[in-house]
């Protein structure tokens, strides 16, 4: 049976109103994200307050000499390449331009491909002087019951480079009998439970060679009771973390069109949520008063 026609149009007016709020909002967020990229001038907020876990990551890093390699785990899921291509480019970058070796592994099967691909990138911009080099020794199966066979003993973990060279035969990997050897793990990850299998398997296999987590922003509120306890070393989380990490090593001196577009995008979902909370509690009112 149709509806009566009175209702059938207030229901079609309600749908409309409905498409046109989502358009707008849409609109919106369009142009919070854009109109820092379309003028480069756009300014972004940079940081003031440096958390704790990112100097202290800093620090970490700037100890670390070219004589160790830098064990790099490229754990992250494809949904979260965007965002740990923009916080491995501020990471990395400081590393790469010291000549730190940097040895790159996975626990799935494309994130050392990927993190190779953003490593070699970064070489080919940044120019650093002879020295250094990438390796990458592909993927470790097994989740959690490879990252023991890591910590066990690494080289039968990962026998080869995805070159199909025996790891131990890697000039810059020769010396390094156990994992303790590295002069660093970095584990790049979107997962607390990732993060958390590497301190619960690898970190005490380990020794006095830091452990620094390189995470998504939704995942480091979980982690943050392994610095408190230190059994991380450092934590950097995020875009805003990574950002002031770079500011810290003074690679840049402004935060760049992109960070200005994640701070205007951020601002306007947060206005978006006030204005549509108050608009509920309004027309709520307002029903209830005519009832």
């Amino acid at each position: 049976e149709a509806p009566p026609p009175g209702k059938a149009a207030d229901a079609g007016l309600r749908a409309g109103r409905a498409w046109i709020s989502r358009l707008l909002v849409a609109i919106l967020i369009f142009l919070a994200l854009l109109i820092p990229l379309l003028f480069s001038g756009a300014p972004g907020v940079a940081p003031k307050l440096y958390a704790n876990e990112v100097v202290s990551a800093f620090q970490v890093m700037e100890q670390i000499t070219p004589q160790r390699p830098v064990l790099l785990a490229a754990d992250f899921e494809a949904a979260s390449t965007g965002e740990m291509k923009w916080i491995s480019r501020y990471v990395l970058a400081p590393a790469l331009s010291r000549n730190l070796p940097i040895t790159i592994m996975s626990t799935n099967l494309f994130g050392s491909v990927i993190m190779e691909e953003y490593a070699r990138d970064l070489l080919k911009e940044i120019n650093p002087p002879p020295g250094g080099g990438i390796v990458n020794l592909g993927y470790l199966p097994g989740g959690t019951i490879g990252l023991m066979s890591l910590a066990e003993d690494w080289k039968k973990a990962l026998p080869y480079t995805t070159e199909l060279q025996v790891s131990g035969d890697v000039p810059m990997l020769k010396s390094l009998g156990r994992l303790s050897d590295f002069g660093g793990v970095l584990v790049f990850t979107d997962s607390a439970e990732t993060a958390k299998a590497w301190v619960e398997q690898v970190a005490p296999a380990l020794g006095s060679t830091p452990l620094l987590m390189v995470v998504s922003a939704q995942a480091a509120p979980m982690l943050q009771p392994y610095y408190d306890s230190g059994q991380v070393d450092g934590i950097i989380s995020g875009v805003y973390g990574a950002l002031v990490f770079d500011r810290l090593a003074q690679n840049s001196q402004s935060p760049g069109s992109l960070f200005a577009s994640y701070q205007l995008t951020l601002l306007a979902v947060a206005m978006l949520i006030l204005v549509g909370g108050l608009s509920y509690f309004i027309f709520k009112s307002m029903s209830s008063d005519k009832g």
